[in-house]
């Protein structure tokens, strides 16, 4: 794998798949020159990077096989850019297969930079934190904060990093590597065995099943949303409360309707075994 030198300040992380590590020395050049971090590797060698890209640049040419398939699966919410979509049936089929945007060849780089740009800003708008709700637990993205039934919830540094890098990509599967990253200073010594102590705990703290907070063995963890938010709590709630009350009103009013038909039957009959005056 090839690793471009960059800026200080560099903080975007870019990843160039391509046949092999010299390829596209104009796409790595614009990227540099914005200041991001760029890897350049083959395939198999870029899906096991050990940071999460910010933004994946495929160039097809010289690739074996479907690329931007198993980029997807590796990285679901990672932007995507596809280099050599020449003709509109190519760029429709890239844009299907998933990729966010397509650039043709012979692209000019500051058109290529500007492109980058757009796409990372997108992302950033798009990653809205706000409130995460599963069940009674709500999960304060902005201002760190976890509450259960209305009750705050305690949680550790590290709970708190493990639990913030799963809600910040809800539904999608979260590898062991990207929670180190994320709750383990790079001077610490964090192994996958580590987490699983804190997973036990973030379940019994936040009243989560394994359902809801996901094993997925030998590769990591998944968050699992009931809803997509507060809003969508309180609707679901709001709604479930109507067809409580109006499933109790119909079971009243047939309750009702049982006990008048009822008083009405024994009246019938004790006034047929009433013994007669006469």
């Amino acid at each position: 794998m090839t690793v471009v030198r960059m800026p200080p300040a560099a903080s975007t992380r870019v990843l160039v798949v391509a046949g092999d590590e010299s390829a596209n020395p104009i796409v790595r050049r614009a990227l540099w020159d914005e200041g991001y971090e760029v890897f350049a590797a083959p395939l198999r060698q870029g899906l096991q990077v050990r940071q999460r890209p910010d933004l994946v640049v495929i160039d097809p040419a010289g690739l074996r096989g479907d690329a931007l398939a198993p980029v997807r699966e590796q990285w679901p919410r990672v932007p995507v850019i596809v280099i050599g979509a020449d003709d509109p049936a190519s760029v429709s089929r890239w844009l299907d297969m998933g990729a966010d945007e397509c650039v043709p060849h012979g692209f000019h780089p500051d058109e290529f930079a500007a492109r980058v740009r757009a796409i990372l800003r997108r992302r950033t708008t798009e990653q809205c934190r706000g409130q995460l709700a599963i069940g009674d637990v709500i999960i304060d993205l902005d201002g760190r904060r976890v509450s259960r039934a209305g009750e705050p919830v305690r949680l550790t540094g590290r709970e708190w990093g493990i639990l913030e890098t799963l809600a910040e990509h809800p539904d999608a599967i979260v590898s062991h590597v990207e929670i180190l990253e994320q709750a383990w200073s790079r001077e610490e010594d964090g192994r996958p065995m580590f987490i699983r102590a804190h997973i036990f705990r973030l379940r019994r703290k936040l009243g989560l099943s394994a359902d809801g907070l996901q094993t997925i063995h030998g590769v990591g963890y998944r968050l699992v949303l009931r809803s997509r938010g507060i809003r969508d709590q309180l609707d679901a709630a709001a709604l479930d409360s109507q067809q409580r009350l109006k499933v109790s009103r119909a079971r009243r009013a047939e309750s009702l309707g049982l006990f008048s038909e009822s008083r009405s039957r024994i009246g019938r009959t004790g006034s047929a075994a009433r013994p007669s005056d006469a």
